[in-house]
Parts: C-alpha cells; structure tokens; sequence
C-alpha cells in the first residue's frame, strides 16, 4: 500500500526528530543523573501529594523512573516512522534498541557521573517499539482512509 502521509507531515517530521534525538542526549549524555533523581523524587511527590494522583499511591519511585525511561523514546521512535516512510515497526524498534545500547556504554564509559543499565535499554527499547508501533498504526490509517475504494465493491450481495 503507497504511502498517503502528506509531504508537509514528512518536512516538519525531520527537524521533530531531530529535536527529539537532542532532548534524549541532553538527559542522558550531560552529566545531570543527580538533578533528574531529584525531579523523578519531585514528579513523584507532588504527584502524590499535590495532585492526589491515585495511580502515584501503588507504584514506586524506581517504577516511576522505568515509566520515565519507556516514554524517553516514544517522541524519537513515533517522529522516525513519519521521517523514514519506508521504515518498518520493528526496524526502528532495534534501532532504539541500539541507540538505547550505546547511550548507556556512554553513560558507563565517560565521566559523566551516571551509570549505565540494563534495565534502561530494555526500557527505551520498549518505548521504542511502543512509538514505532504507534505511529505504525497512524500511518496506516491515514493511508487507508486516503485510498479510494473500488467502484464495484458492496457489502451486501446482490439481491436475487
């Protein structure tokens, strides 16, 4: 099935993607972990108390913190299915899945005062797959409810 998305959907795709890659190595390449663990320790607590999320009250900080991980890559891996039209789910899947890999060899390599895990790649790997999925789904629908249907095609035979 051709791709239907409008070219102006695949212009402003390249530079949100780019923004989106940024964003992902200023939070996990500069050496700030201990001001995003007093955010997450923030984004928790006043979740909990301020906003009287009630979802906050049965999960952890530490869970709170994978959550954050899996949506870090929903933005890159949702803007990558527009930018490349041709790229399918699971491509882009692994190559978050890479991404994700090497940011955290990076973390653990450099002197960044951060720390690289395993857990951190499964997570941006699903986030990945999650976006990639997503925007799968919206490109499919875009273009099908862009294609014109058959002029002899009923959902009814004809009566006899």
């Amino acid at each position: 099935m051709p791709d239907a998305t409008p070219a102006h959907v695949h212009r402003i795709s390249w530079p949100l993607l780019a923004l989106s890659l940024l964003g992902v190595a200023a939070l996990t390449l500069l050496p700030i972990g201990w001001q995003l663990n007093r955010f997450v320790v923030w984004l928790y607590y006043s979740g909990l108390q301020l906003w009287r999320f009630p979802v906050l009250r049965d999960i952890s900080m530490d869970t709170l913190a994978v959550i954050l991980n899996v949506l870090l890559m929903v933005p890159v891996a949702f803007t990558a299915m527009f930018a490349l039209p041709h790229a399918r789910w699971w491509q882009l899947a692994a190559a978050i899945l890479v991404l994700s890999g090497a940011i955290e060899i990076a973390q653990a390599a450099l002197p960044l005062g951060r720390e690289g895990s395993i857990w951190d790649v499964a997570a941006n790997a699903l986030g990945g797959a999650a976006g990639a999925v997503l925007a799968a789904e919206c490109r499919s629908r875009w273009t099908r409810s862009r294609t014109p249907l058959p002029a002899r095609q009923t959902r009814h035979p004809p009566a006899a």
